[in-house]
């Protein structure tokens, strides 16, 4: 009998873990940041500088954003402008992941429906990826990531 109700309660934890989302800050609001001039420090990147850095076409990854468990915050081409030119730069959080076109889970079952985030390139193709990042300060300068595949929004520069 007690062996039955051990049972039992495996499973049950097994279905409720199963069925539970995992915790994530994906598609979770996030300001872009750079290194400071000087001093070695971190800054926010402006939306001035976004827009004038990005245009209206190209996808952007700021790596070492404290905003994001990952570390990783990324403005896509398609992400809204602001207005005011002097305010942080804004995108969401991501994180590395496998192959392109799988899924990534969003902080919210909203921003999934609202902004789904697929897993694509957003760096240089995967050769010249592999190529400047055997260079340790490179690749150091670009948070050690080996593998142009990260989750994102729709719109896609595909890293070119």
């Amino acid at each position: 009998m007690d062996h039955k109700r051990f049972v039992l309660a495996g499973f049950a934890v097994g279905a409720l873990v199963a069925g539970c989302r995992p915790i994530t800050d994906l598609n979770a609001d996030c300001v872009l940041i750079k290194k400071c001039d000087g001093d070695g420090g971190v800054c926010n990147f402006t939306e001035g500088e976004m827009q004038e850095k990005t245009g209206s076409s190209k996808d952007f990854i700021s790596f070492g954003s404290t905003d994001c468990d990952d570390l990783t915050c990324v403005r896509d081409s398609s992400f809204p402008k602001g207005t005011d030119l002097t305010k942080p730069a804004h995108g969401y959080c991501s994180k590395a992941c496998g192959a392109s076109g799988s899924a990534c889970p969003s902080d919210t079952e909203q921003h999934e429906k609202e902004t789904p985030l697929t897993c694509r390139p957003l760096l240089l193709d995967a050769e010249t990826l592999a190529a400047i990042a055997s260079d340790p300060t490179i690749r150091d300068a670009i948070g050690n990531v080996t593998a142009p595949y990260f989750c994102a929004r729709g719109g896609a520069d595909a890293g070119t």
